[in-house]
C-alpha cells in the first residue's frame, strides 16, 4: 500500500469501517500512512452512485431562495465575519461564529475578489456571499444535475475545478476537498488558479484529531466510503508543498457532531435512523445534559487544536 500524498509504503495500518450514514454497513479498508499520517480509502469504488442518494445532505439542502426570513442577518454576519463591518453583525457572530468566513488577519478580503466555491452543491455559501455585495462569486460542484443560475446573478456550474477558466483571489472547499479522488491533481489545479496574494481555504475533517484517537473507525466524520482521504495537518501540509503552496494559518471548528454521532455508531445507530439525535433528538439516546457536555467539549478542543474539524489556509510558497 503506498501512501497517495506522501509515496510512504512501510507500516501502514489497515483500519476497516462500515458505511454507517444510510445504515448500509458495507465494509471498506482504509490505511494510515505511518509517514504523513493520512488515513485514506484502499481502494476508491467505481461506482458511488449508491452512496450518494436523492436526500444526501450536501445536495438536499434548503434551496437559498426560501430563505427570505434570515437573508438580512445573515448579510449582516457576513459582512462583520469577511470585512469586519457592520456593528449589529458583530452581535450576531458573537452569538452564532461562523469561522468557514473569518479570513487570516493579512488577507484584506473585498467585495471585488473574485470567489470559487468548490463542492458547493446548491450553493448556499455562494448565494449569501453574492446577496452580501460580492460581486465576482462562481460555484462549482460536478454532482448537481446542470448548472443552477440564481435571480441574484450566482451561477453554479456542474464542472471539475479544472474545467474552469480564469484565476481567482479565493477559493474554498467547505467539506468537499475529502470526496475527490485526485488530491495532488486538485492542489495542483489550485496553484495555477490562484491570482498573486490569493488564499485557499480548505475545510476538512482531520485525523490530527481527540476524536480519530479515540473512536476509530466508529468516527462519524470518517463517513466511509465517501471520505476517501482524512487528512492529518503534515499530509495537508506535504499536498500543499507539492503543489507550490503553504498552510499561513489554521483553526479548529468541530462542534457535538464528533462526540454523538460517533456515540451512535458505536452502538450500530445509523446517522439517519428514526432514533438518530439528527432526525429526533427526543428519541435519541442523548439528553440536553449529554449535548451540552459535547458541546463544551468540543469548544475545549478546538482550543487545544485537536477538534476533529479544520479549516486550513493556503497561498503561494513564494
Amino acid at each position: 500500500m503506498e501512501c497517495r500524498i506522501c509515496g510512504n509504503r512501510d507500516g501502514n495500518k489497515i483500519y476497516t469501517a462500515r458505511e454507517m450514514m444510510f445504515g448500509f454497513r458495507d465494509e471498506f479498508d482504509y490505511f494510515e500512512c505511518t509517514a504523513c499520517g493520512c488515513l485514506q480509502i484502499k481502494e476508491i469504488p467505481t461506482d458511488m452512485s449508491k452512496y450518494y442518494p436523492e436526500d444526501y445532505y450536501r445536495l438536499r439542502a434548503k434551496h437559498p431562495e426560501h430563505r427570505f426570513i434570515k437573508d438580512n442577518l445573515l448579510k449582516m454576519r457576513e459582512d462583520f465575519a469577511l470585512l469586519d463591518k457592520d456593528f449589529i453583525g458583530r452581535m450576531i457572530f458573537s452569538i452564532f461564529p461562523v469561522q468557514t468566513l473569518r479570513l487570516p488577519s493579512a488577507y484584506r478580503l473585498t467585495k471585488r475578489w473574485r470567489v470559487l466555491d468548490v463542492g458547493c452543491g446548491v450553493g448556499l455559501l455562494a448565494h449569501r456571499l453574492k446577496n452580501a455585495g460580492f460581486e465576482n462569486v462562481m460555484g462549482v460542484d460536478p454532482y448537481i444535475k446542470s448548472d443552477i443560475k440564481y435571480k441574484n446573478g450566482l451561477v453554479i456550474r456542474k464542472r471539475e475545478l479544472g474545467d474552469i477558466e480564469g484565476c481567482w483571489d479565493l477559493i474554498m472547499f467547505h467539506h468537499s476537498l475529502e470526496h475527490i479522488p485526485d488530491q495532488q491533481g486538485t492542489l495542483n489545479a489550485v496553484s495555477t488558479k490562484l491570482n498573486k496574494g490569493a488564499i485557499c481555504l480548505i475545510r476538512i475533517p482531520t485525523v490530527s484529531s481527540y476524536a480519530w484517537q479515540h473512536y476509530r473507525t466508529n468516527w462519524v466524520q470518517l463517513d466511509a466510503p465517501r471520505h476517501f482521504y482524512l487528512h492529518s495537518e503534515k499530509s495537508i501540509a506535504v499536498a500543499a508543498e507539492k503543489a507550490g503552496l503553504k498552510i499561513i494559518n489554521s483553526c479548529r471548528d468541530s462542534w457535538d457532531f464528533q462526540f454523538w454521532g460517533s456515540e451512535q455508531y458505536i452502538k450500530n445507530i445509523p446517522l439517519k435512523s428514526q432514533n438518530s439525535y439528527s432526525r429526533a433528538p427526543k428519541r435519541s439516546m442523548f439528553s440536553k445534559e449529554d449535548i451540552s457536555s459535547f458541546t463544551k467539549k468540543a469548544r475545549e478542543l478546538n482550543e487545544l487544536n485537536m477538534g476533529d474539524q479544520a479549516i486550513f489556509y493556503l497561498a503561494h510558497n513564494d
